[in-house]
């Protein structure tokens, strides 16, 4: 039988506190009200998930890769601007 863990578990190993602040949008994100969509289930009144809950909460809310956008042609800058870009 998996472990499980409560909502105020939940939110500690996501948030690093169990403030009400962050249960409250630990709930939030397991109910779907707010992106992304939080893995988890409800016992009764409760919020629980596993640790493979836990850890795919963790890759969901990893900060995603942004490629760098390509700087337009040099001619339209200024000496300058085309200095300090270079360097």
């Amino acid at each position: 039988m998996k472990r499980t863990f409560s909502d105020e578990e939940y939110a500690k190993a996501l948030r690093g506190s169990a403030s009400p602040s962050d249960i409250e949008w630990l709930h939030r994100h397991l109910r779907g009200d707010t992106e992304p969509r939080l893995p988890g289930f409800k016992a009764g009144r409760k919020w629980r998930a596993t640790e493979d809950d836990i850890d795919q909460a963790i890759e969901l809310l990893r900060p995603k890769r942004v490629a760098v956008p390509v700087v337009p042609a040099a001619s339209s800058m200024t000496r300058t601007s085309r200095r300090r870009l270079s360097a």
